[in-house]
């Protein structure tokens, strides 16, 4: 299959099967890398509504013209304000790469859902997670630690006496 088309001239002839999963693989504008992700069941269904012979998922207005990738960022913001949402389409990459890096992807796979040629940005992802969540996860591997035998909340009194 070609991967000609950009990510803003997506369409049906970019759509395939995979061990019976939907896929979707097309070439990033701006890093000219090649990206071939699954689609989610949500997308699924709202793509399921588009008539199967149609070359372009969004196009301008009624007419079968797609969006430059400037243009689109403008008519997603547009259609956000509309909807009285806060939103962009680099809001949502980073989103996703974000929920990626929560569950636990490596910046390999966050590199590859982004379509980057290195994980150099994935990296910023990663430094920025859910610091909480790694922390017990990496508690978590130490196994059955010992803790103090008091309270550290405060609540149990003094307790700055050696015992």
């Amino acid at each position: 299959m070609s991967l000609g088309p950009s990510s803003e001239r997506l369409g049906w002839q970019h759509v395939t099967q995979k061990d019976g999963r939907a896929r979707i693989a097309y070439k990033r504008t701006k890093t000219s890398v090649a990206a071939d992700l699954p689609i989610l069941p949500e997308l699924a269904e709202e793509l399921a509504n588009l008539p199967k012979h149609r070359l372009l998922f969004i196009t301008q207005e009624a007419r079968p013209i797609g969006y430059k990738s400037e243009t689109l960022g403008n008519w997603f913001r547009d259609r956000c304000v509309e909807a009285q949402v806060p939103g962009s389409l680099h809001g949502l990459r980073k989103a996703g790469a974000t929920r990626l890096v929560d569950a636990g992807a490596t910046n390999w796979e966050i590199a590859s859902y982004l379509a980057h040629k290195d994980t150099k940005q994935a990296d910023t992802y990663t430094k920025k997670a859910n610091r909480a969540k790694l922390a017990d996860s990496g508690f978590a591997k130490l196994g059955n630690v010992s803790n103090f035998p008091f309270a550290l909340d405060g609540s149990a009194g003094n307790h700055d006496e050696k015992q």
